[in-house]
């Protein structure tokens, strides 16, 4: 006896493979599940962990869905009749009775609104606004907010609306009867709330139900959930900066500054955002109209003139201006993101543009993505696909740009040697007579240019 026992004797190779292919058909993994393995085996790790939270974000928001992210009071603020709204067709008020179809349902046409005022209850306080609407070919307007509309506004001391959240349901077009609610937070300062239905397309009708608001608190079991996947997040984010050492790369100062002013108007809370935008536009107004006042002298007003005074233009209506710099803040942000990205990848890894181009860009749709699914965890933002449809056009846009610049820039070199060798004709009319076996400075410019061209 060698000591060696009758199962380490070695196999012959058929029997070998045999063993192993019956391992692929009937054990686990198995081939392919081994190849998946290997494959997840070379991703780094810090790769992993973004897929995880992306994952348990997703599942935090589908448990959000399906289960409700608050419990609603039974109490409803708003009247249950009619005579309690007011109806206005333009600026004439009238009972809301008269614009009933059917019992309990009533309809508005184009620029004719039905309105309810309250006294607000504590700043921060989540209000439930619910409604059933239905739309017969309302045409919308030319601009985002002309439709049809169920609206909590929120107005200060004076009367002007606090900007913020207010939708709660948007229709056009042909929509059968629809149930939309929205949880909406008063805004610090509102002294008064006003529900508001309201038609503001082209033609159609707008027909709906009395509303109801009720109070919202937020569920308790999920905040804490909802913090351990903040922390997740920016332990995550911290940890990559540490290992990426921004401070330390070509460009990386701007991607990170980029980012960071990106990451702030996504995740920062939509009435602050809306107020600092409004704010910095009306001071912007003010100022340019101190500048023209000062610049120009004012003309005669019509009363001087003894004139008619002129129609009122249509004032615009709130937000509209802080809407679109939003949506440009988009598509600009997220231009010069992909720029910077493909000046560090260039700086990093010198190569032919291409080389930088593509992860730089998959790159930039891959933080887009990610800033969109983080706003699943803020209380008043969500996930949108027109903002990331935004977003992708700007990185579309950046890398057009920076892939363009080198010929406009070849251009530019082109025409400021033309201009250059043409005054040097000028100046020096005999230098074209030279000997024809010698080259002067210009006549060796103009075949430089030739053969650029």
């Amino acid at each position: 006896m060698n000591g060696r026992g009758a199962d380490d004797r070695p196999q012959p190779p058929e029997a070998g493979g045999r063993a192993a292919a019956a391992g692929d058909r009937h054990g686990f993994p198995g081939r392919a599940g081994r190849r998946i393995l290997s494959a997840g085996a070379r991703l780094p790790r810090g790769l992993w962990l973004i897929l995880v939270l992306i994952a348990s974000t997703l599942a935090f928001q589908m448990l959000h869905v399906h289960t409700g992210f608050y419990v609603i009071g039974e109490t409803n603020q708003l009247p249950t009749v009619a005579e309690a709204f007011t109806f206005w067709s333009g600026k004439q008020a009238a009972p809301l009775v008269s614009q009933t179809v059917s019992p309990g349902s009533f309809r508005l046409a184009p620029r004719e609104r039905a309105e309810f005022r309250l006294t607000p209850p504590p700043a921060g306080s989540r209000l439930e606004l619910a409604g059933r609407l239905r739309a017969r070919a309302l045409e919308p307007g030319e601009r985002p907010w002309e439709s049809g509309r169920l609206l909590l506004l929120a107005l200060d001391g004076r009367g002007k609306r606090i900007p913020g959240p207010h939708v709660a349901c948007a229709l056009r077009g042909h929509t059968p009867w629809t149930d939309c609610a929205a949880v909406l937070e008063v805004p610090p300062g509102a002294a008064s709330l006003v529900v508001r239905l309201m038609h503001g397309g082209r033609s159609g009708v707008l027909e709906f139900r009395l509303p109801t608001l009720r109070p919202a608190a937020r569920r308790f079991e999920y905040e804490p959930l909802r913090q351990v996947l903040w922390w997740s997040w920016f332990g995550a984010a911290l940890g990559g900066l540490l290992a990426w050492k921004p401070w330390r790369q070509p460009y990386g100062g701007a991607v990170l500054v980029l980012g960071t002013a990106i990451l702030v108007g996504v995740l920062a809370p939509e009435d602050w955002l809306l107020r600092a935008l409004s704010g910095g536009l009306e001071s912007a107004a003010q100022t340019g109209e101190k500048v023209r006042a000062w610049m120009v002298d004012p003309a005669p007003s019509p009363r001087e003139r003894g004139g008619a005074q002129p129609a009122p233009s249509r004032p615009e209506a709130p937000g509209s201006r802080t809407h679109a710099l939003k949506k440009a803040g988009h598509v600009l942000l997220f231009a010069l993101f992909a720029i910077a990205l493909v000046k560090h990848f260039k700086g990093r890894h010198p190569a032919p543009a291409p080389a930088s181009v593509v992860p730089a860009g998959l790159t930039a749709l891959a933080y887009a993505a990610v800033t969109e699914i983080l706003q699943i965890l803020t209380p008043d933002r969500g996930p949108a696909l027109g903002d990331f449809l935004l977003d992708l056009t700007g990185v579309l846009a950046g890398l057009a740009a920076i892939g363009a610049w080198p010929a406009v820039r070849h251009r530019g070199r082109l025409a400021a040697a033309r201009e250059a060798s043409a005054t040097g004709d000028e100046q020096h009319p005999h230098s074209a007579q030279a000997p024809p076996g010698s080259r002067n400075g210009l006549g060796r410019e103009r075949d430089d240019l030739a053969q650029a061209e």
